[in-house]
């Protein structure tokens, strides 16, 4: 009998259907999929389940991470890696070349740091030229003893032929020079690379060689040069990575 009422059961849940009305709950309950089908049901679930969850964990690691970059680009780091490359060139707050952006309460004196990364000339650094400018006048300091014979500011654009009685060691951020602001506002200011009066880049020189620096950002139609790599009050520009600029360099070595 009990066989009977269940495939009885069975046979009126798939008549209701096929005339198109929705079977009542205790027609669902009575037809109970085979074990071996549960089995399967409850594992596409929980594969969901699980996958719902890794999102909701990737986003608030998301979250996090720029919650931090932005905490960290307030009081003077932009969460910038040091540019990977060789022979490249930029303006950071810190003299390890690590943070582009800084953030401080007006009035307030600034110094960023004119830096060449990873140089590779043999000797170190004996001369250089290149040039910076500011949307408010900078002053540079020349580090090693060197004489600017452009002068060194303050100015909105400061150009730079450093020759050097005893070149700057090689390591992985050789600075080049200080620059001073003076930050009287609130307003967010940039800072640029520029080339050189003489047209040709920022260059630095070992010995005879002159090795040609390309800047810490991406440069995407030449020339690169006003090249905006640093902020104050605001977040700074991407720092060059191996996904968006190694090749974009290499096609103009």
């Amino acid at each position: 009998m009990a066989h009977r009422r269940w495939s009885t059961s069975i046979a009126c849940a798939a008549t209701v259907r096929q005339r198109g009305r929705p079977a009542t709950g205790r027609e669902q309950r009575r037809h109970i999929p085979p074990f071996p089908t549960m089995i399967g049901i409850y594992f596409v679930r929980f594969r969901m389940i699980r996958r719902q969850a890794l999102k909701r964990i990737a986003g608030c690691a998301i979250v996090v991470l720029a919650a931090g970059c932005l905490v960290a680009a307030a009081g003077g780091d932009a969460c910038a890696q040091t540019d990977p490359y060789p022979n490249s060139v930029g303006i950071y707050f810190d003299e390890e070349a690590i943070g582009n952006a800084v953030g401080v309460v007006p009035p307030a004196s600034v110094v960023g740091y004119l830096i060449a990364t990873r140089y590779d000339g043999a000797g170190g650094v004996d001369a250089w030229r290149g040039g910076v400018s500011c949307e408010v006048p900078v002053e540079a300091t020349i580090r090693g003893g060197g004489v600017n014979a452009h002068g060194d500011g303050p100015d909105f654009l400061v150009h730079f032929d450093v020759s050097l009685a005893t070149p700057l060691p090689l390591s992985s951020a050789i600075v080049l020079a200080e620059l001073s602001v003076d930050v009287l506002t609130g307003a967010p200011i940039k800072m640029y690379l520029e080339s050189s009066a003489e047209g040709d880049g920022l260059v630095c020189s070992s010995g005879a060689v002159d090795i040609y620096l390309q800047p810490s950002v991406p440069c995407y139609n030449l020339p690169c040069y006003p090249a905006w790599v640093a902020g104050i009050n605001m977040n700074g520009p991407v720092i060059s990575d191996t996904a968006n600029w190694g090749g974009i360099k290499n096609l103009y070595r």
